[in-house]
């Protein structure tokens, strides 16, 4: 069945391939390949339920394998976004702390999982995230803004000083005036 799937996805006839990548499964419950392929096409479909149970038996079965990490990272950033949309935010923290937990060094997970905790009020939790932001972005004003905040507010003003004036020199060359006039307001703040 895998065989005759992929000779249907070089045709570009993705729809006769997923039945027999399904197929396949019925047979080899942890094949890779056809794991991947479905989870693939989930992810790409917006089948998000379908994509977390192939994303599961992917992970499940070869957790070791970085690619297979990362894809499952990508799954679980996807259902992250999805439920921060619903306004479930404990739910989607938890997506988004799993997605880091497989993918600790991508910046789109980092500033989902980062933004969202520090909104939380999770300050000393969302520094490590922003900090991974900032490494991945360190010519994003955002990223200074962003770890700044969660620094002052951990009780540490000196870094989120020194973070603020980076930020806001990146900011204000790159004409990005709503970044600025933020990071102007919290250097006032701590100056008070």
């Amino acid at each position: 069945h895998f065989h005759l799937g992929e000779w249907w996805l070089r045709r570009d006839e993705t729809e006769r391939a997923i039945p027999h990548f399904e197929r396949s499964l019925a047979l080899q419950p942890t094949f890779a390949p056809s794991l991947r392929y479905l989870l693939q096409y989930t992810l790409g479909t917006n089948q998000l339920a379908s994509a977390r149970e192939y994303a599961d038996t992917l992970l499940g079965a070869y957790y070791g394998d970085s690619e297979v990490r990362q894809l499952v990272a990508i799954c679980y950033l996807r259902l992250g976004r999805e439920q921060l949309a619903q306004n479930q935010t404990t739910v989607a923290i938890e997506r988004f702390r799993k997605a880091r937990e497989l993918d600790a060094e991508d910046a789109d997970i980092a500033f989902e999982l980062g933004t969202l905790l520090l909104a939380d009020g999770s300050f000393r939790e969302a520094l490590p995230p922003l900090e991974t932001l900032l490494e991945n972005r360190p010519g994003d004003a955002s990223a200074h803004f962003f770890l700044a905040q969660a620094q002052l507010m951990d009780g540490r003003p000196r870094a989120a000083k020194s973070l603020l004036e980076k930020g806001l020199q990146l900011a204000e060359q790159s004409g990005n005036r709503s970044t600025a006039a933020n990071i102007r307001e919290m250097r006032k703040a701590i100056s008070r």
